[in-house]
Parts: structure tokens; C-alpha cells; sequence
């Protein structure tokens, strides 16, 4: 059975100074070993809202740009899975499964 996950999971996972980094980070290491990860748009969404919204965020804000990124980097890493792209900017993160596409 796949693990559907809500915003506060995905907002600590996405932000390491949360509470719940963590718990969450571990959870999700272990859970991927075991099966399917699940995000809905509502959630990616809400949690998109949540980093780039100063009012809740205070200094830790997050520009729409890094919030992107970070998605980009933990759901492949995180993950396990390879990340396709054309953009050669995620060459910095060594520890990515990486496809640069031609």
C-alpha cells in the first residue's frame, strides 16, 4: 500500500529547521525502502504556500525558486529515484541520481 503525505509531512521534510525535520526525514527513508511514496497537487500546492509565505515563514522564507529546487532534490534523493532533466544547475548535488538529457 502506497503512504499518502500530508502537508505538515511535507513541509518538514522540505524544511530542516521544522520540528519534525527529522522524524520525518527518517520516516521517509524507511517508508520508500518498503513502498510508494504519494503526493497530491492540493498538497505540493498548500505546502508551496506554506515556505514562501513570510507571514508564517519569518526569516525562513522561501523564494518560489528555492522551494522548486528543494523539491526537486529531496523527493529524487530521498526517493531513490534518478532525475531527468536538461538543467545543468543540479550537477551540484553530488549525492543525486542525475540524467542529464541531450
Amino acid at each position: 500500500m502506497s503512504a499518502l503525505i500530508d502537508v505538515n509531512v511535507l513541509v518538514a521534510l522540505m524544511h530542516e529547521r521544522h520540528r519534525h525535520s527529522r522524524n520525518a526525514v527518517a520516516w521517509l527513508e524507511d517508508a520508500t525502502e518498503r513502498r510508494a511514496i504519494a503526493i497530491c497537487r492540493v498538497v505540493q500546492m498548500g505546502t508551496l504556500r506554506i515556505l514562501t509565505n513570510p507571514t508564517i515563514m519569518k526569516e525562513d522564507t522561501l523564494t518560489a525558486t528555492e522551494f522548486w529546487r528543494g523539491w526537486d532534490r529531496v523527493f529524487a534523493i530521498a526517493g531513490r529515484h534518478r532525475l531527468s532533466t536538461f538543467d545543468l544547475g543540479f550537477r551540484r548535488f553530488p549525492e543525486l541520481d542525475l540524467e542529464i538529457l541531450a
